[in-house]
């Protein structure tokens, strides 16, 4: 079996594995310190979704990423202040670290004024959503309210169908997302977020969903399983299994990591994690036992000699897409 080693095509488009392009006006993706490539992911990769309501399209996040050139660069330069800034989350759940990732660069980069993040939208005394971000982007004097995701959905049907596009733990899918992220973009149309954009000085806003991640084919119809409707021809990718099928890894190449969910963003590049590769056998022995315990997904990355990532796939339970016991 091939595992994604150069790229891999589906029905409606060609997709590369590799998720950052060549293009030479970004700062360079192979950096050691986590936080930063996981930033640098962040802003430059490509959306999940093309055109599709009410998220930024991939033009719009073009151009936001060519606006951060040199900002990034000046944090690849010294990442001190971004590994600090990060400390406070380095063993939270996923989305919590990228939030913080966020966070980050709308309160830095010389590009945004941070108006305010996770405010709180009351109704009758009760909590009704919660707004990320709103920031003013100062080149365009545009004021945006950013709800912000990252996802990694598996095609669970050979369907373009958002809802057969589900979480590697069962438990949430893309189509689900997506209205949750209509209902929070649309906060500003109701009185009481009007109300509060008052109390902020704020008199025009666009709201504007920040959906990124992976989408993950089953690992035997690569280059023939269908894309959700809409996905972004710059989205990255991956593969997945079910651990019945562990073996087909036996005669694969390389070597293999097994990643903890807050390792999971952005490509793998000279891990410290490295020192603890598997090669195909001890990757059986390693799923299996894990199986045989726990019903928890497992993100498993494909490494080269240099220990740069060349794949990742997850590997789920077998009664997958049920949700975890």
């Amino acid at each position: 079996m091939e595992i994604l080693r150069n790229g891999w095509g589906t029905e409606s488009t060609n997709l590369m594995y590799s998720i950052f392009r060549k293009d030479t006006s970004l700062p360079v993706m192979h950096h050691k310190l986590k936080y930063y490539r996981d930033l640098h992911w962040m802003i430059c990769s490509g959306p999940m979704l093309a055109g599709y309501p009410g998220l930024f399209t991939a033009d719009q996040l073009k151009n936001f990423s060519a606006q951060e050139t040199s900002w990034l660069r000046e944090v690849m330069l010294d990442s001190s202040q971004l590994e600090h800034f990060m400390k406070p989350v380095e063993n939270e759940i996923l989305g919590r670290i990228y939030e913080r990732l966020f966070l980050f660069w709308m309160s830095n980069s010389p590009n945004f004024r941070l108006i305010g993040h996770n405010i709180q939208i009351q109704i009758n005394g009760k909590t009704a959503t919660e707004v990320d971000f709103i920031a003013e982007h100062i080149p365009t004097s545009t004021t945006y309210h950013f709800e912000v995701s990252c996802k990694y959905y598996l095609g669970s049907q050979n369907s373009t169908v958002h809802d057969y596009w589900i979480g590697p733990n069962g438990s949430d899918n893309l189509g689900a997302r997506l209205k949750r992220m209509d209902q929070q973009l649309s906060v500003f149309e109701t009185k009481t977020g009007k109300e509060l954009l008052n109390q902020l000085g704020v008199k025009n806003i666009k709201s504007s969903g920040w959906l990124k991640g992976y989408l993950f084919f089953p690992h035997d119809q690569l280059g023939r399983h269908r894309l959700p409707a809409g996905a972004s021809g710059q989205v990255p990718g991956g593969w997945y299994m079910r651990a019945r099928d562990i073996h087909a890894l036996d005669g694969e190449t390389g070597q293999w990591l097994s990643l903890p969910r807050n390792e999971w963003i952005s490509p793998v590049e000279e891990s410290p994690l490295f020192i603890n590769s598997m090669n195909g056998r001890q990757l059986i022995q390693y799923v299996g036992d894990h199986f045989a315990q726990s019903h928890k997904a497992l993100l498993l990355i494909q490494v080269n000699e240099q220990g740069h990532e060349i794949s990742r796939g997850f590997i789920v339970g077998d009664h997958w897409p049920k949700p975890d016991r």
